[in-house]
C-alpha cells in the first residue's frame, strides 16, 4: 500500500514494487549486455530492453541496479552455497537507453512462516508464496529513482502474491528467443527449446 500510495502522480512511469529484504549495496559492475547465468543452472534468459522517460525519450547512461533468486528460489545473502554476489549487477545503459544481460528464469520462493507474518497469513487462509520476479532500481541523474520488478505471467501465484507486489503492468510474457544470432551473441543454448526469453516491455523512469 505504501509503494502504490507513493507512486501516485506518475501514471505514465512504469509501476513501482517492493524493493524487497534481500537487496544489496555496491553489486558489481557488468557491461551492458554482460552475463550473471555463470554457472547457475536454470532456464537460461535474456533481458533487454530500454530505458525512457515518460515522454518517450531515452534515458542516455541510465544505471540499472538488478537482482534476482537463484533455482532454489534463495537469493545469495540467505544461502551460504552461493557467492555473495550471485545473480547481482550493476549496468548502465547504452546512449540510447538500451540495456541487456543474460541470467536465469527467477524461482517462486516463501516468505518466513515462522513469526507474526506467518501467523497473521493463516489466520487469512494464505499461502505464503511469491511468484518467481527479477527486481530493478533504475536512477539517471534528473530523474527520480524507480524501483520495481518483472513477473512472469504464467507463474502459478501471479495473481496470489503473499505480499502484493505485483503489478498488471509488471506480468509479462517469457518467450524463447528465434534468433540463433542472438543466441550465440550472448552465449545462450540456443539447442534447448526455451533457451531465451526476452522481456517485451522496459520500465522508464518518472520525471523529478
Amino acid at each position: 500500500m505504501v509503494d502504490m500510495i507513493s507512486s501516485r502522480g506518475n501514471d505514465d512511469a512504469t509501476a513501482v514494487s517492493v524493493l524487497g529484504p534481500f537487496y544489496i549495496e555496491g553489486a558489481p559492475f557488468i557491461k551492458n549486455g554482460g552475463d550473471l547465468i555463470r554457472d547457475n543452472a536454470g532456464q537460461q534468459t535474456l533481458v533487454k530492453g530500454c530505458i525512457s522517460s515518460t515522454t518517450g525519450e531515452p534515458v542516455s547512461g541510465a544505471l540499472l541496479d538488478v537482482w534476482q533468486n537463484a533455482k532454489n528460489g534463495k537469493y545469495s545473502n540467505e544461502d551460504p552455497d552461493q557467492d555473495d554476489d550471485n545473480l547481482r549487477a550493476r549496468l548502465n545503459a547504452d546512449d540510447d537507453g538500451t540495456y541487456s544481460f543474460s541470467t536465469i528464469r527467477p524461482s517462486p520462493y516463501t516468505v518466513p512462516e515462522d513469526g507474526p507474518a506467518g501467523v497473521m497469513l493463516e489466520a487469512m487462509g494464505r499461502h505464503p508464496w511469491r511468484p518467481a520476479h527479477i527486481h530493478f532500481k533504475i536512477s539517471a541523474e534528473g530523474y527520480q529513482d524507480l524501483i520495481t520488478e518483472i513477473y512472469p505471467d504464467d507463474d502459478e501465484y501471479i495473481d496470489a502474491d503473499a505480499v502484493f507486489g505485483v503489478r498488471e503492468s509488471l506480468a509479462v510474457a517469457f518467450k524463447p528467443t528465434t534468433s540463433e544470432e542472438e543466441a550465440r551473441q550472448y552465449g545462450l543454448q540456443s539447442s534447448v527449446p526455451d533457451s531465451g526469453v526476452r522481456f517485451p516491455s522496459a520500465p522508464p523512469l518518472a520525471p523529478a
